[in-house]
Order: structure tokens, then sequence, then C-alpha cells
């Protein structure tokens, strides 16, 4: 097992501590996360946080574990960041598990529709013994003992179940079957809520059976958390109504919500915040991630989201600027905010220095 040290302990005690009360809410300034590089160059998220479908089902997991293994030498945590890995797969590896065919390209994982499936009779069944699902496990184990207590585990991003339907069947076939035969949607639907469930449930008991790692957990969001935590998604909720958002999804989020310890939805896009009021109203929902998305303004110029989330006594993450994390601490105050400094792009740690020091005053 690895034996260097990436934080002190008496850091993570202290991460540890600002967390805790920051889930509490009794935190009185926002979280900061910035991840940089040690050396002169700038880089992306994902040369460090890699697909692991590069490694393909052949490498030996020790062999892929070793390689991640010196991701971790070339990165600063700087504010609240602290190091952490989870089993990245791609977006939505749930659907990888229940059939749908993948390609690795460009650093990638892109998934395609299951042929010749037909969406109301395709048998939708528990994938526990999946050859990805078992790979996941296996990668997680290995990394487990090259990496140990220095960083914190997460899970992999199962992806939302409405998401996961879409990406076996299509959107378009989705949507269409909505409307023409809903019944078949719902009926699907529940086997993959189901299929999540058991997916999720497996890998924490995964997790904790692990005695060399640390007890806090993650995920592919920048958050760590006294016990397991997950963003819970539906991406198409952005090409429904608020009336099927709510006879459709609604009843998941909740029940998710109480398998989740610390759950946290992923809010994605103008167009699904028309549901953010029902999201709001799940008293087991800790807090919104808001992804503003492609062609939108960024997280800080959308006040009216923000104070909503903050009103109803929800916690919230951001990617931002170091420029957008300061008008939310001026016009919102910090409390309560998680934000993340950049998205997809690495600083240097001389660039890093200089965006903690614009914040030094809300810290």
């Amino acid at each position: 097992m690895v034996t260097r040290t990436i934080l002190t302990e008496q850091e993570w005690m202290q991460r540890e501590k600002d967390y805790r009360a920051w889930w509490e809410g009794e935190l009185k300034r926002p979280l900061v996360v910035l991840e940089c590089l040690k050396d002169a160059s700038t880089g992306v998220f994902s040369s460090v946080y890699r697909d692991l479908h590069c490694f393909g089902l052949d490498m030996p997991a020790e062999q892929a574990a070793e390689q991640l293994e010196q991701s971790f030498s070339s990165l600063e945590y700087l504010g609240d960041a602290f190091p952490r890995w989870w089993p990245n797969f791609g977006p939505g590896i749930l659907s990888s598990y229940l059939g749908c065919p993948h390609d690795y390209a460009d650093g990638g994982t892109w998934f395609h529709e299951i042929p010749n499936a037909d969406l109301a009779s395709y048998d939708i069944a528990d994938p526990q013994n999946s050859p990805w699902e078992l790979r996941t496990a296996e990668i997680t184990r290995a990394a487990a003992q090259r990496l140990g207590d220095t960083v914190v585990f997460g899970f992999p991003d199962i992806g939302g179940p409405l998401d996961i339907l879409a990406s076996m069947f299509g959107s378009a076939e989705v949507l269409m079957t909505m409307l023409e035969h809903p019944e078949a949607v719902v009926n699907q639907h529940n086997k993959v809520c189901s299929a999540w469930k058991h997916c999720y449930l497996r890998f924490k008991d995964l997790l904790d059976s692990i005695d060399c790692i640390r007890s806090w957990r993650g995920s592919w969001m920048p958050v760590m958390a006294p016990g397991d935590t997950y963003p819970l998604q539906c991406d198409l909720s952005i090409m429904i109504s608020q009336e099927m958002f709510s006879e459709l999804v609604m009843e998941d989020m909740r029940q998710s919500c109480r398998t989740v310890s610390y759950p946290f939805y992923h809010l994605d896009g103008p167009g699904s915040v028309r549901h953010l009021d029902m999201l709001l109203e799940i008293d087991e929902l800790r807090g919104i991630q808001w992804v503003p998305g492609a062609g939108a303004a960024p997280a800080h110029e959308w006040i009216d989201v923000l104070q909503r989330i903050k009103e109803a006594g929800k916690l919230c993450q951001v990617y931002v600027s170091p420029e957008g994390a300061r008008a939310i601490c001026e016009t919102l105050g910090g409390e309560g905010f998680l934000l993340c400094i950049g998205d997809g792009a690495l600083l240097n740690l001389h660039e890093g220095e200089a965006c903690m020091r614009i914040l030094e005053e809300f810290l």
C-alpha cells in the first residue's frame, strides 16, 4: 500500500470538521474547492480523473491502479479541496451494465442505443454479473490497496434512471413512448430504478468492506460527506413537462433520497429549472448542484436560482471563476455554498494562490 502523504492528518481533520459543519448548516462561510497543478503548466481534469475504459477489460487491475496513483503526485489542494478518487467509467455507466454498447474515444466514453431493442419488451434485470460492474469493483479494490487512506473514495457515475433509458433506447424513442404508451415507460423506468438501487447499495457495501480507506465518501462531485453521498439526476427533464416529471420522476427521487445518506441533485441546464420547486420540497434532499450548461450564462449570474435554493434551506454547489465566487458571496453571502473554482481546467499553483487571495475576505 502507498505510504506517501497527500494531506497531513491534521489537514484531514480540519477538512472533516468543516465539511461536517457545512452539511449540518453550521459553517458560517462557503467551502472553496480549488485543485491545481503543482508545476507551472496548466491542464484539464480529464487528465487526472481518467476514464477507466482506457484500460479495457484485459489490463490487470493492479497495473491500472498504479497508473492512477501517479496522477495525484501532480496536484495541490487549496482551500477546502481534498484528494478524491472514484471509478470513472463515464457518465451513466449503469447503461453499460444493462447492455448498452459503448466506445472509448478522445478520453471519454460514448454510449450507444442497444441494437434492435424494443423499449416495451426488453428484459431489464439486475446487472449484478455484468462484466463492467465486476470490472468497476475490481479496479476499486486495486485502487484502495494503492491509495489507502490518502484520498476520499467515491461512487461511480451510475446516472439517473430516465437518462439510462434514453441511453439504452434513444431519447426520441423514450419521449415518443411516453406520449403513446406511457405505461411501458413507467414499467421499464421502475425496473431501471430497481437496478439503480441494487447497484448503488452493492457499491456502498463494497466501499464499507474495505478497511484501508477513509470512512468519508464522495462521488464525481467535488464534495465529501461523513456517509455515502451521490448527485441524483434526470437530464432528460429538460424535454418533459412538469406534469410528466411529477408523475414519472419524483417518486424515484424521493425513494433515492432515502437510499442515499447525503443526497444532492444535479440540476443541468436552464430547461431543468422549471422542476426546481418540486425538488426543493423533498425534505431528505440536502442540496442542489447547479450547472447552467454550455451556451448559458455562468452560474453566478443565476442569482434567482441560487436564491431559491438557499431560501429553501438547501446547500448549493456550483463551478465558478474566482470573480464569480466573489459575486455570489457579495450578493447572497457564502454560507451554504460550495464554490468549485474552474470548470474543466486546472490552474497552476501560482494562479491558484492568486485566486484564493481574491476570496480571502470571505473565508
